[in-house]
C-alpha cells in the first residue's frame, strides 16, 4: 500500500493537503474506500464522515456533503461546509 496526496477544500480554504495511506468517505451511493491508484471517478457525497490515515493516525472530517474526485495518485475532496 502507498501513499497519494488528500485535499479537502471549502469555500473559505484549504482544510487539509497532505500524503494519506486511505481515505474512507461516505458517497451518495454508499461508503467507499480510497487506495493509491484507485480507478479514477467522480462522485457526490453524502454528509458524514471523512476518515484518512495521515502520518500513522487517522483523522476525521465531518462535512455536509460535497464532491470527490479521484485520479491515481491525487485525491481532492470539495465540502460544501465542515462540521
Amino acid at each position: 500500500m502507498g501513499k497519494f496526496n488528500l485535499e479537502v477544500i471549502t469555500p473559505e480554504g484549504r482544510i487539509f493537503e497532505g500524503n494519506v495511506d486511505v481515505v474512507s468517505i461516505k458517497g451518495i451511493e454508499g461508503r467507499m474506500n480510497i487506495l493509491k491508484d484507485h480507478t479514477p471517478l467522480i462522485s457526490e457525497l453524502s454528509p458524514g464522515a471523512i476518515e484518512f490515515k495521515a502520518d500513522g493516525e487517522m483523522k476525521v472530517i465531518d462535512v455536509s456533503g460535497g464532491f470527490i474526485h479521484v485520479a491515481p495518485h491525487k485525491v481532492i475532496i470539495i465540502a460544501f461546509t465542515i462540521f
